[in-house]
């Protein structure tokens, strides 16, 4: 699989591998790839989907906060 991840996925790509660290580098990048049309299919090829999808959420939430204060 070939894929480029934006900026902010770098970015969180850095905080994912520094502050969790469970899922590995090509299933980040697998998640990342597939994030806006997850299937069911898709989403069992990584066992940790779920986890890396929370902190997703996280990230983007946090985003969202800070562009409101």
């Amino acid at each position: 699989m070939s894929y480029t991840p934006t900026h902010e996925e770098q970015a969180f790509i850095r905080a994912y591998k520094r502050n969790v660290a469970v899922a590995s580098l090509s299933s980040l990048l697998y998640f990342l790839a597939n994030k806006d049309n997850a299937t069911d299919t898709v989403v069992d090829q990584i066992g940790t989907w779920s986890n890396i999808e929370d902190a997703w959420l996280m990230w983007k939430d946090a985003i969202e906060y800070t562009k409101e204060t």
